[in-house]
């Protein structure tokens, strides 16, 4: 019976253990879920520019340095899939603390009196301190992640460079702001990352395809700034043609001063004649509004700054009296901090006015005190403000015959400025896409090289007719009765009208022509047909 029992128990555990098997067998294994990608937006920023700066997918990957196998799509990814070498330190795990990035490594320094200066990576989301480590932070879509070099000194000949400790592992220090996110790495020299170069190309392929149909860019401020970016290249000669085709149809929709002051100066550069362009003579509306001391109103500058820009290419000099008194009117205008407006664009501009006239008495002081405000004003970006200011003080210094490179302040250039500011497809970062037009156009104009007035072509001022009292004479013995003598001038005046509007229009005609010749000199011959044709079909309406 005992036998029995012990064979029965025996049983009983074997079919135990094979059931036990068979379930456990049957278990399925976990299924690992992979996220899908998230787009966001990633800059990495030193004070030498942008590493990087551009919308980018992350992919899910391990956060945890292997620890687990969770696939998450972190701050962390986004850093490894942006192609920019970096260093991880894992030793005060679940935060990941960033070493190096670029190449560039966190480290302390002194300052003058001998206290330690923290130079360290951070980042922020959504323009919002970081606050735990970039391993750990779940990306939503459209995130702005910004992972910043924080380096409070500037650059030193001679750095100094804190003594190593002996022990093979130092300490790490924290940030104290940085949630656990960023460690700096001590005794580290720093690295320079290479300066960002404006691309002028990009810049202008994003010009040439904001073009329209009817050859303009868009409203009249943007077409003549391009004008006068267009005026700085050899380049684009399909471009321009299509452009001095709509100027010379098109009149301008804005009739201020400075429309006509800026219209003369995109036809300038463009080499067409300010004086006769669309039966317009632009010329003759700016210097219709000189009352005896200056352009146009009286309470501003501005418009006086480009009446002197246009009128010395459009043949005036120092010795006529308008140009005289606006200059005279121009130097009044100036502040006692050297600046006109008290501010950069305007101070640019007005040297730019001025400094043809140098020898002038009071030009020469003026454009050192103008001078010293833009060296006093420039940012440690080496910029002033904005891109648009940066581009006009530009223009200044270029017509002081310096060179903007020169102009370094914290081991930057106004060049240096503009390039940080352009975008990854080459136009100028701004949130509203007309102004991105002008401001790159108003770039170009400075990394030319040239001054506006360099661009502008030069022209005369035309001869007046003058009717001699012969003339009067000859008139006057047709004249039989007060009421015929009317007749006759009215006649006269319309003949007159019709003549010189035929004259004007086939004016217009040859020197449109003239500068579309001149652009297509250098194209293949096997497109010279092609161009005649093209001439043939534009001035056929005339």
């Amino acid at each position: 019976m005992k036998n029995i029992k012990k064979i029965l128990f025996i049983i009983i555990i074997l079919l135990t253990s094979i059931t036990g098997k068979v379930y456990a067998d049957d278990v399925t294994p976990p299924v690992i879920v992979t996220p899908d990608p998230i787009s966001i937006h990633l800059t990495i920023t030193t004070n030498s520019g942008h590493l990087y700066d551009q919308d980018i997918n992350v992919n899910a990957c391990n956060s945890d340095n292997a620890s687990t196998t969770d696939l998450k799509v972190t701050a962390y990814c986004a850093v490894l899939q942006s192609g920019i070498q970096s260093d991880w330190n894992w030793s005060w795990a679940p935060g990941a603390f960033l070493n190096s990035l670029g190449n560039i490594s966190g480290y302390t320094s002194k300052d003058k009196d001998d206290k330690d200066v923290y130079h360290y990576w951070s980042w922020s989301l959504n323009n919002i301190e970081g606050l735990t480590g970039l391993n750990q932070y779940e990306l939503q879509p459209n995130d702005l992640i910004s992972i910043t070099f924080v380096d409070p000194l500037p650059p030193m000949p001679d750095p100094v460079i804190v003594t190593p400790t002996p022990t093979p592992d130092p300490e790490p220090v924290h940030a104290s702001h940085g949630g656990g996110a960023i460690i700096i790495a001590q005794n580290q020299p720093k690295i320079e990352a290479p300066k960002k170069v404006f691309d002028i190309d990009k810049a202008f392929d994003f010009i040439i395809s904001q073009q329209k149909e009817n050859g303009s860019f868009g409203e009249d401020l943007y077409t003549d700034w391009v004008a006068l970016a267009l005026g700085t290249t050899e380049k684009y000669t399909d471009q321009k043609i299509k452009l001095i085709k709509y100027l010379s149809e098109e009149k301008i929709k804005d009739y201020q001063l400075t429309d006509y002051e800026r219209r003369s100066m995109a036809l300038m550069a463009l080499n067409l004649n300010p004086y006769n362009t669309n039966n317009v003579n632009y010329i003759k509306k700016i210097t219709d509004s000189f009352n005896v001391k200056q352009f146009g109103d009286a309470n501003e500058d501005n418009d006086d700054i480009f009446a002197l820009i246009v009128l010395q290419n459009a043949g005036y000099v120092k010795d006529d009296q308008m140009i005289k008194e606006t200059i005279n009117f121009i130097l009044s205008k100036q502040k006692d901090d050297g600046s006109w407006d008290g501010n950069v664009d305007m101070t640019g501009a007005a040297i730019e006015a001025l400094s043809t006239f140098s020898p002038t008495p009071g030009v020469g002081e003026s454009l050192n005190k103008a001078k010293d405000y833009l060296k006093q004003s420039q940012k440690d970006n080496g910029g002033w403000d904005n891109v648009s200011s940066t581009s006009w003080a530009i223009e200044g210094i270029l017509s002081l015959s310096e060179k903007p490179e020169d102009w370094t302040k914290n081991n930057f250039n106004p060049f240096d400025y503009l390039a940080t500011n352009q975008d990854t497809d080459g136009i100028i970062k701004n949130e509203d896409s007309n102004n991105k037009i002008w401001q790159t156009a108003y770039a170009l104009n400075a990394l030319s090289g040239k001054t506006w007035n360099q661009i502008m072509r030069k022209f005369e001022k035309p001869k007046e007719e003058v009717i001699t009292q012969k003339s009067e004479e000859k008139i006057t013995k047709k004249v039989i009765t007060k009421n015929t003598t009317k007749k006759i001038e009215s006649l006269a005046k319309i003949s007159n009208t019709e003549k010189t509007m035929n004259e004007v229009k086939n004016l217009t005609n040859q020197n449109t022509a003239t500068v579309i010749n001149s652009l297509d000199t250098n194209k293949e011959k096997s497109n010279k047909s092609w161009f005649k044709n093209l001439l043939n079909k534009i001035f056929s309406i005339f």
